[in-house]
């Protein structure tokens, strides 16, 4: 049989976005603690409690040229804005239109203007121009980008994953 451990893990520790997300990790055999030992490190097991990670990091890092500027999270059903630290989950709708995409205000020349896909790229954990491929022989269109973005996962979070099942193949088989 196999035991099981999940864990919802927030990119905000890593990355200046809330993207709560569900990890399911199986290990063969009955032991359930190699499965958390993957998700959980060992001084945060049943009875071992420990103080969080700390502060989100602030998006306007993320942003370029970030100095002098305020990002707001954009909702488009019903025209509210408000400012934000830690951008909103990045989603497949952002290169939809319709107002989707947080903005950024510039205070210096008051000009406001979505995320681009760059940005939104780094705020996922990719390289500036990850997703800047051809499509159907042609330059992938900036709304194809945001979907690719929207539906992947945060490039910290699955590279942590990877390294702790590293560890615990490492410690199990010596």
């Amino acid at each position: 049989g196999y035991s099981v451990a999940y864990r919802i893990l927030d990119a905000q520790y890593s990355l200046p976005q809330r993207r709560k997300r569900l990890f399911i990790i199986g290990c063969l055999g009955e032991n359930w603690r190699c499965a958390a030992a993957v998700l959980f490190k060992p001084e945060r097991l049943p009875g071992n409690s420990t103080k969080s990670q700390g502060p989100a990091k602030n998006i306007t890092a993320e942003i370029e040229n970030s100095s002098g500027i305020t990002v707001y999270e954009n909702h488009a059903t019903d025209s509210r804005i408000k400012e934000v630290k830690v951008s909103p989950t990045v989603t497949r709708r952002w290169g939809s239109g319709g107002n989707n995409t947080p903005l950024v205000l510039h205070h210096k020349s008051n000009l406001i203007r979505k995320i681009t896909v760059e940005e939104a790229e780094e705020l996922m954990g990719f390289k500036r121009g990850y997703t800047n491929i051809k499509f159907k022989g042609k330059p992938a269109a900036n709304s194809q980008r945001y979907m690719a973005l929207g539906n992947s996962m945060c490039v910290p979070l699955v590279k942590w994953i990877g390294q702790r099942i590293l560890m615990v193949e490492e410690a199990v088989n010596g």
